[in-house]
């Protein structure tokens, strides 16, 4: 959702702003399908799990982008585009997970 406003706003190649988005999309898919498989666990290991998913998330966005502008030649000569944008995606994908995690646990009790 926030990757057309960027083309079409900032003009930004679209290239750029579909991979950024892509790859803060795919680790929030990955957080949301953890929360919720840890349901049954104690509530101080499901806290534990899911701040290390912020760090396999980091991991992976850095992985990904540096890979995606490697394999992608029309995104070399964007490399500040692609991490000023993957860093706007990844606060946006963050704020919407920590919303969608903290709706579980206020309506369940816990994760």
């Amino acid at each position: 959702m926030s990757a057309a406003p960027a083309i079409l706003f900032f003009g930004t190649d679209s290239k750029t702003t579909i991979l950024a988005a892509v790859i803060n999309l795919l680790p929030g898919i990955w957080t949301l399908m953890m929360a919720a498989r840890i349901r049954a666990i104690h509530p101080t290991l499901q806290i534990a799990i899911l701040m290390g998913s912020v760090f396999i998330r980091l991991g992976f966005a850095v992985v990904a982008g540096g890979l995606g502008w490697y394999l992608i030649s029309d995104l070399q000569g964007h490399e500040l585009e692609l991490v000023i944008w993957g860093g706007v995606f990844y606060v946006v994908a963050l704020i919407a997970e920590t919303l969608l995690v903290h709706r579980m646990v206020s309506t369940q009790g816990e994760l």
